[in-house]
């Protein structure tokens, strides 16, 4: 169907849910053939928004090359009436993991990426067996938890610096996952232990082995301990086919590759080597709600 938003460049598009107006921002690239195309959707990390994310990780340079739409849908604010301000009211997704600050906000954000999804083809050719999904931190918890409940929508997930927090359901299908994060992330850390969040929070955070044997359990995955091995600049760990840990050495709270725009007395330390955007890109590419 033809629509509104097929030009190329950004366009907001808004949609009522949960009494909520709720919006994303979509990235069209110039040349895109008349097929059905592919989507990436993007979900910030708490604080964040839609294009603060879009310049940090830099997906329309990489749509760009690749010829998919980027989709970056902002989280809702715990006090909607009031302006957004990252230390006081930040954009948050409900992820589940009741810990603060995603304790902070009770929207129901599964329904509504739900209704994203079934909203995205009244505006763009869109290839429904290749809808794609990644976030950062707080957003990758969410990206973990739209594989569980949405699993019979999304080809491929790959969360970066996050948890999955979720005990259930198991997915209608087995959600290939790529997952990449840093050993010197202060809010991720590997071995788990008690974090103090940017919010002035103290919490308690589970080994990251943690997440990775839950959505392994989860997706009907191997129990047996991972395969790890050395691969150029990472530490890699296999969980059977279907799940990929890619550890980053020296890279604390960051996109991978990003522009390093979070504070690194908060974050940790930057490192560029590791461009996370073209490594989920050439995960995600050859991937489908078919294979």
């Amino acid at each position: 169907m033809a629509g509104a938003f097929e030009e190329p460049g950004s366009h907001q598009l808004r949609l009522q849910w949960a009494g909520l107006d709720r919006h994303a921002l979509l990235y069209v690239p110039a040349g895109m053939s008349t097929d059905a195309w592919p989507v990436v959707l993007m979900l910030h990390g708490a604080g964040g928004t839609s294009p603060w994310m879009l310049l940090e990780t830099r997906w329309n340079e990489e749509a760009e090359r690749e010829k998919f739409v980027v989709v970056l849908p902002d989280a809702t604010l715990p006090q909607p009436d009031m302006p957004l301000q990252f230390f006081k009211n930040p954009r948050v997704w409900n992820d589940g993991s009741g810990l603060p600050p995603a304790s902070w906000v009770q929207a129901d954000d599964v329904g509504f990426l739900r209704a994203l999804l079934n909203e995205l083809p009244k505006h763009l050719p869109v290839d429904r067996a290749r809808i794609y999904v990644t976030g950062f931190s707080n957003g990758a918890s969410m990206a973990f938890r739209i594989g569980l409940e949405l699993s019979e929508h999304i080809a491929a997930i790959a969360p970066v610096a996050g948890y999955c927090w979720q005990r259930g359901p198991n997915p209608k299908r087995t959600v290939p996952a790529l997952y990449l994060v840093g050993d010197k992330d202060p809010l991720v850390p590997l071995d788990g232990g008690t974090v103090e969040t940017p919010w002035g929070k103290r919490v308690n955070k589970p080994p990251v082995r943690d997440t990775l044997a839950r959505w392994a359990t989860l997706s009907r995955g191997p129990s047996d301990p991972p395969d790890v091995k050395l691969e150029n600049l990472y530490t890699v760990a296999r969980f059977g086919p279907m799940l990929e840990a890619r550890i980053i050495a020296g890279l604390g709270h960051h996109w991978p590759g990003g522009y390093g725009g979070l504070s690194e007395r908060i974050a940790g330390p930057y490192l560029a080597r590791v461009n996370a955007t073209k490594t989920i890109w050439e995960f995600f590419r050859e991937k489908n709600l078919n294979s």
